[in-house]
């Protein structure tokens, strides 16, 4: 099962083994989602999502976590069975970015804010 996320940063879930009514849950282990989608790498490249590959057996408690499930629902996180280029995916049909995500120039500017290049600034 491959994990496609737009998260800018690492995104670690606790999951639990099934239990029956009435138990204490108990930790199964956690699963972590690679974050690093919209924050350029040491090579300047700046990815648009990110994929990480789990086991079918941890996608089934996984897709019982409320984090997770929410983080479908707002599109940030998907999941599939064939592994995809995950720029590709996330420009189909997923949350461009999440609110961690560095501000752009033009999101700055949006807000009223004039952002200055270096050719209109001085030092000195």
């Amino acid at each position: 099962m491959f994990i496609y996320s737009t998260c800018s940063a690492d995104v670690k879930f606790n999951i639990f083994k099934d239990i029956k009514k009435g138990d204490v849950p108990r930790a199964a282990g956690c699963v972590v989602i690679a974050g690093k989608a919209n924050v350029a790498n040491k090579n300047l490249v700046t990815p648009k999502g990110m994929v990480t590959e789990i086991s079918d057996d941890d996608y089934a408690l996984l897709k019982n976590n409320a984090a997770f499930i929410k983080m479908e629902k707002t599109g940030h996180m998907k999941a599939d069975k064939i592994k995809e280029d995950a720029d590709k995916m996330a420009a189909k049909d997923m949350t461009a970015k999440d609110n961690a995500a560095p501000l752009t120039k033009a999101k700055v500017e949006e807000s009223g804010v004039v952002v200055k290049d270096d050719s209109e600034t001085a030092v000195g």
